[in-house]
């Protein structure tokens, strides 16, 4: 089986259509990384400070965090719902980098 990956990197909301519909008229699958982040990011603020991994993680996992290939795309999901708006939220954005940047290690 031969995997292929093209990474396009670029201004986050406005070009995010762009790589989108380039990934679809190609025959990829277009997976929005950032979105993965987000979600564990909201999971982690709904259960509050401090961010440690382990609590965040059981609650993903109880929470039914998913990633779902929705026309083309992988999508967030959460409690069986679709995740968006909720992982674009304000206070997502404010804290998606110190959830990112716990460390592999830290997570198993």
């Amino acid at each position: 089986m031969t995997v292929r990956v093209v990474a396009i990197d670029g201004p986050p909301l406005r070009q995010e259509q762009h790589r989108r519909g380039g990934a679809r008229r190609l025959g990829f699958l277009h997976v929005d990384s950032g979105a993965l982040y987000r979600g564990l990011t909201r999971v982690a603020l709904d259960l509050g400070p401090p961010f440690d991994p382990e609590p965040i993680l059981a609650s993903a996992e109880a929470r039914g965090l998913a990633f779902r290939i929705v026309d083309g795309a992988l999508s967030t999901w959460l409690d069986d719902q679709a995740a968006e708006p909720r992982i674009r939220a304000e206070d997502v954005t404010a804290a998606v980098s110190e959830v990112s940047a716990i460390p592999r290690s830290a997570t198993g």
